[in-house]
């Protein structure tokens, strides 16, 4: 599923809300971009940066697969925002969006110290210490375990999303976009079934991102999506393999990557097989 332009939307309208997600005070106003670094042409997904010069600065990387270039790429992002903006003090955050994505580290000698966290459990430290906050409502899609739990609550988390008093009407035009295309991706239903779950969902036309997904609600889009989903789990299991024999993985975490990988592969593959039966 693609995050990172949905996460830096979030975020972007409403900065405040990262600290909140990271557990840290807000210092007061803040702004938050992606921070281009020319001469290397790499990107941050997210700085924020309060009013206050004296506050530091945070940038923000997520990462939701394996790369073993990922932490060298970090180290060389914070050196240049150093470079560019010599007076800001500056704090890392590198938040997975799955223990599985963690890159191994790095040894410099201990010189880069980013603060390390994992999405799932930061989502379960905003349910317990904000439980008004919409910001779970819009993670729930990109989080939830199953289908059966985005079904059992899209419509509530539209509801709170919709609702908050606490979200500008620009912020929330934007949380709801981005709740609406997570959800999509993530729900094997079609327009019509989600439509029933939550009546108030707007026109497919009127989302910046449906044309991008109007394709998968049709039934041939949908069986190219399922063919490209299987193809990449047969990909994660070579994958998963290959970092077992390498010693990257232990045998329990091996069996509970494989295990999971192996299940989705089934039912995608009795998804499509029902498909194109269906359309013999």
């Amino acid at each position: 599923m693609d995050t990172d332009k949905q996460l830096y939307k979030l975020f972007t309208a409403a900065p405040a809300q990262a600290y909140q997600l990271l557990g840290i005070p807000v210092p007061g106003p803040l702004r938050a971009r992606a921070e281009t670094f020319k001469d290397v042409q790499t990107e941050s997904d997210l700085v924020v940066e309060p009013d206050e010069e004296a506050e530091p600065a945070r940038l923000l990387e997520f990462q939701g697969y394996r790369d073993k270039r990922f932490v060298p790429k970090v180290m060389l992002r914070c050196a240049l925002y150093r470079l560019q903006h010599p007076a800001r003090p500056l704090r890392c955050h590198i938040v997975y969006l799955d223990r599985e994505f963690e890159s191994a580290g790095v040894d410099d000698g201990g010189l880069f110290q980013p603060t390390v966290d994992y999405l799932p459990e930061l989502f379960q430290q905003l349910t317990i210490q904000y439980p008004e906050s919409p910001l779970p409502s819009v993670l729930r899609p990109l989080l939830a375990e199953s289908e059966q739990t985005l079904i059992a609550t899209a419509a509530a988390d539209y509801e709170k999303i919709s609702q908050s008093s606490g979200l500008s009407d620009e912020q929330r035009r934007a949380w709801l976009e981005v709740f609406h295309c997570w959800l999509m991706t993530r729900l094997h239903l079609t327009l019509t079934e989600i439509r029933k779950m939550i009546a108030r969902m707007p026109d497919v036309e009127e989302l910046p991102w449906g044309k991008e997904l109007k394709d998968p609600w049709t039934a041939e889009g949908r069986a190219d999506h399922l063919r490209q989903t299987i193809r990449r789990l047969d990909e994660d299991l070579k994958h998963y393999e290959e970092l077992f024999r390498n010693g990257v993985l232990s045998a329990a975490a091996y069996r509970d990557l494989t295990a999971r990988a192996a299940k989705e592969l089934e039912r995608c593959r009795a998804d499509l097989a029902e498909m194109e039966s269906a359309s013999r």
